[in-house]
């Protein structure tokens, strides 16, 4: 029984000797690693003050292979960025710090990461991360867009904001821009950023509606953007560019009155009275727009040669227009089609009556005698 003990003992004593022994080797292993990483990291930092960029970057990814923590992760990952930003490969630098800002948000200097984000989207904006000095706005537009969603509450942000719709802007999502200027008034109404996005949607808007305003919903949309603008920055540094916006915006509405005035009195579609209503609009609404003073020409040659509108009974009266507008517009009459020809020549000749045929001489269809009341032999005697 004793020497059964002994023999349980020395297995024990030989399983723990050889836990120890692979413990101490796996802490042996990673203390090993450790110091070739921390090498790798120093000779990097050596060849970063050397601005032997290309070796630094080298160097780092090689210790980006050996086990580490967070922290050391995230900094390889920056350090790599940094690295291609100063060999001028912004496209591998963007990628690095995308990928340190979506996975160690917590182990990076946030701030500093977004600044480069930032100097990163504004080479692409410029061209200077291209060759030919080809700009790539969608670039910058996402850059921007990742920077938003990442920092929304961050002193930057407005600013961020207007910056993506600047790019939109000069790209080709200006309905994009409506909203992104229209996203940073609502979110951050007291940002100093308001007033520049206030009078660059209202310009985009008349930029908008050069291409086909319809009811001229646009030009309206910028007015109210113009004069809320007018209205709450009186001392703003960009007033009288504001001003000139807005005369611009009156000349558009003015013009678009003025053509519907026009339309009315073309022989097609021919409405003296809501061609006379438009054009005084005009007169009335825009007085110092250039399209008054055509309305007031038009208005008077209509009063010399006496044009009146024609007063027909049962002519269809002026409805309003589509919501918004705020003018009335008349509603055409409906084309009577013409009356027919009713004269001896034109006219078509009688029918003649049907005679009655032999087989339709039946006596059923005869009445008696008696029944038409006339005097008869038999009744008279």
């Amino acid at each position: 029984m004793f020497r059964v003990l002994i023999a349980v003992g020395l297995l024990a004593w030989t399983g723990l000797s050889r836990t120890a022994t692979g413990a101490d080797a796996t802490d042996a292993q990673g203390e090993v690693d450790s110091a070739r990483r921390d090498a790798l990291l120093s000779q990097a930092q050596d060849c970063e003050l050397r601005n032997d960029y290309a070796d630094a970057e080298r160097l780092l990814r090689k210790a980006a292979k050996f086990p580490a923590d967070e922290r050391v992760s995230a900094e390889i990952l920056v350090r790599r960025g940094d690295c291609f930003m100063k060999r001028g490969k912004e496209h591998r630098a963007y990628e690095l710090y995308k990928k340190a800002i979506e996975q160690y948000s917590l182990y990076i200097p946030f701030e500093g990461v977004v600044e480069r984000l930032r100097a990163v989207a504004e080479r692409f904006a410029s061209g200077e991360a291209s060759w030919f000095g080809v700009k790539e706005r969608d670039m910058a537009i996402e850059i921007y867009e990742l920077i938003i969603a990442k920092a929304s509450s961050a002193k930057q942000a407005p600013a961020d904001t207007l910056r993506l719709a600047q790019l939109q802007t000069e790209g080709d999502q200006k309905l994009e821009a409506v909203q992104t200027y229209r996203d940073l008034m609502k979110r951050y109404p007291k940002a100093p950023e308001v007033p520049e996005a206030r009078l660059d949607l209202a310009r985009l808007l008349l930029d908008l509606a050069k291409g086909g305003d319809g009811d001229g919903a646009l030009a309206r949309q910028a007015q109210h953007e113009l004069d809320l603008y007018l209205q709450a920055f009186p001392d703003h540094s960009r007033r009288a560019e504001a001003e000139t916006w807005e005369a611009v915006a009156n000349e558009r509405q003015a013009n678009a009155l003025y053509r519907l005035g026009e339309f009315y009195l073309r022989p097609s579609h021919s409405s003296v009275g809501a061609a006379r209503r438009y054009l005084h609009d005009v007169v009335r609404e825009y007085p110092s727009a250039m399209s008054a003073d055509l309305a007031k020409i038009t208005l008077a040659r209509l009063d010399q040669k006496g044009i009146q509108e024609p007063e027909e009974a049962g002519q269809p009266q002026a409805a309003p227009v589509a919501a918004g507008v705020g003018h009335a517009a008349v509603v055409p009459p409906p084309i009577r089609p013409p009356d027919k020809d009713l004269t001896p020549e034109k006219a078509a000749p009688p029918r003649p009556a049907k005679t009655l045929q032999a087989a339709d001489q039946v006596e059923k269809w005869l009445l008696p005698l008696e029944d038409l009341s006339e005097d008869t032999g038999e009744k008279a005697k």
